[in-house]
């Protein structure tokens, strides 16, 4: 949402912004990169969650009381059990805008699990319903979200995610040092474990695996024998600076609607991509031609083939395609052209 909302002051709006998580919250940092503390261990389980959502709960209500009184429209990022932009825009009588990935309920019900699930899904269909214009990440998410949510095309847009244009100008490293290139949470779901086993599969490839998470030990594990590098987190440059030098980048597993903003980055390094056969990945896809390598969801086998016909490659005309793409329509400039553009229309109305 920084990105976006820098954008959207670039296009000229004023935004104030007045929703986001509880401060304590904000500020804390990950479960990824803290020890659980002693009060987790100690409070059961349905009570932790029980508290955390009344506490969401509160927090919306506390950001309806605290809004300001004059605006031309409300934008929403749809967040769990916060219903704050729709009463809102509805009071003031002006256009009403919501951003969702249309899993949100269902992601946190997996990842943390949920108490008030019926309540939360019943808020996201308010939201949706009362939108003038739903904001979706992706072609595939929109269709998605239509289908689920049985709403008209034409109420939405795909805004997608974004780069700093200062980094699709950057000129590509032209000696690498690595030959395959990830970074990301150390979290079940990004994959981790096929890409090992992919790394292993082909024996005598070097990986470099930037980040940290709750699958960091095994991956250590995994990888103690393997020409792998884990140098933990590291700050933003450092880590793109990391990745210019490795030869290959692979995006180990995503979600079948929604592609990670590190494919726009590394799509910005002028580096062959390696991702796996999901939907998300189709809109860059222009025309039938092709500008990644693709491998068949969690087959390690295919992953490796992939990866290997990646690094036979090397940087060729779909490392080209997708760069100018990305330049094109994926920066934040762009991103922020295509919502003012929405807002002013719906302003006008």
């Amino acid at each position: 949402m920084r990105g976006t909302v820098e954008a959207l002051e670039q296009e000229g709006l004023a935004v104030e912004t007045l929703v986001g998580a509880p401060a304590a919250l904000a500020s804390a940092p990950t479960i990824a990169q803290r020890p659980a503390p002693r009060m987790r261990r100690v409070t059961p389980r349905p009570a932790r969650l029980l508290a955390g959502e009344a506490r969401l709960i509160a927090h919306a209500r506390a950001c309806r009381r605290t809004a300001p009184t004059e605006f031309d429209c409300v934008y929403e990022r749809s967040a769990y059990l916060v219903d704050v932009g729709r009463p809102l825009a509805l009071r003031h009588g002006v256009p009403y805008l919501v951003e969702t990935d249309g899993m949100l309920v269902a992601a946190r019900t997996a990842a943390y699990g949920t108490v008030f699930r019926r309540h939360a899904d019943t808020i996201e269909r308010r939201k949706v319903a009362a939108a003038d214009a739903v904001v979706v990440m992706s072609r595939a998410s929109a269709d998605s979200i239509a289908a689920r949510y049985e709403i008209p095309r034409a109420r939405l847009l795909v805004k997608g995610l974004g780069v700093e244009r200062s980094l699709v100008a950057r000129p590509p490293v032209a000696e690498p040092s690595v030959d395959i290139g990830f970074a990301g949470t150390f979290q079940p779901y990004h994959g981790l474990d096929v890409l090992v086993d992919a790394v292993r599969l082909l024996g005598n490839r070097s990986a470099l695996l930037v980040g940290d998470g709750p699958r960091r030990p095994l991956i250590e594990e995994a990888t103690d024998a393997l020409p792998v590098e884990l140098p933990g987190l590291l700050e933003r440059e450092e880590t793109l600076r990391r990745l210019a030098a490795c030869r290959v980048l692979v995006v180990p597993e995503s979600s079948e609607t929604l592609y990670p903003v590190k494919l726009l980055e590394y799509a910005a390094l002028h580096r062959p991509i390696v991702c796996p056969a999901r939907a998300a990945f189709d809109e860059f896809e222009r025309d039938g031609e092709p500008v990644f390598h693709r491998f068949r969801p969690g087959d390690a086998a295919d992953l490796a083939r992939a990866l290997d016909e990646a690094l036979a490659a090397g940087v060729d005309e779909r490392v080209e395609r997708l760069a100018e793409l990305v330049a094109a329509e994926y920066t934040w400039d762009s991103v922020g052209a295509r919502l003012a553009a929405r807002i002013r229309a719906l302003v006008r109305m």
